[in-house]
């Protein structure tokens, strides 16, 4: 009896740990660090892009860092696996490119590829240090189930401003994050070590 009364104790401190790590969501962030060749004497990263999940909804802010500013009517893309809808918290931006819309279409962002969701700006002269939108989906168990690589490899764009009154502006992007090429080549490693095994 004692050793079943221990085995269910344990059983329900674990799942537990299990819900209550669902329930409070995760959170993970990334840097968009590859400009074009308009941005590209200018020191990176350019921006960085938080996701904190919890359920079916992520909170995404875009940060620029120092120096830099986001705007314009590419001003940010990305492609959300299984999303649902959007709702946009920085004033001036709207989504430019929403599937399920019958004038949808993907956007491509400078030569960092193609983009399902698009926030933009109209007016090009109020780029902003911060952009916040919240995503509505599906299927998310984590913060990194929340957006797709696009064709090119690479997870968000933006439009980046340098903020010292030039005018300059460029595009900046983030490719696969380090961390998902070292979790492929564990699982490969495993996979090795397995086969060897047998």
């Amino acid at each position: 009896m004692r050793k079943y009364l221990k085995g269910l104790i344990w059983t329900g401190a674990f799942l537990g740990l299990f819900i209550s790590g669902t329930a409070f969501g995760d959170i993970i962030s990334f840097d968009l660090s590859v400009g074009n060749a308009d941005i590209s004497g200018f020191p990176a990263p350019y921006a960085n892009v938080a996701i904190d999940q919890t359920g079916n909804e992520a909170d995404i802010t875009v940060t620029a860092y120092d120096g830099y500013l986001i705007g314009g009517n590419n001003a940010f893309g990305i492609n959300p696996n299984g999303y649902t809808g959007y709702s946009v918290l920085t004033s001036g931006f709207s989504a430019s490119a929403i599937p399920g819309n019958p004038e949808y279409r993907p956007r491509r962002i400078s030569e960092f590829g193609l983009y399902s969701l698009v926030f933009k700006q109209p007016n090009f002269s109020s780029p902003v240090s911060e952009l916040r939108f919240t995503l509505t989906g599906s299927g998310w168990d984590s913060a990194a189930d929340v957006l797709a690589l696009n064709g090119d490899g690479y997870l968000a764009a933006a439009h980046i401003f340098i903020n010292d009154g030039s005018g300059r502006t460029g595009y900046a992007a983030t490719p696969i994050p380090a961390a998902l090429w070292l979790l492929g080549f564990g699982v490969g490693g495993l996979a090795g070590v397995k086969r060897q095994i047998r």
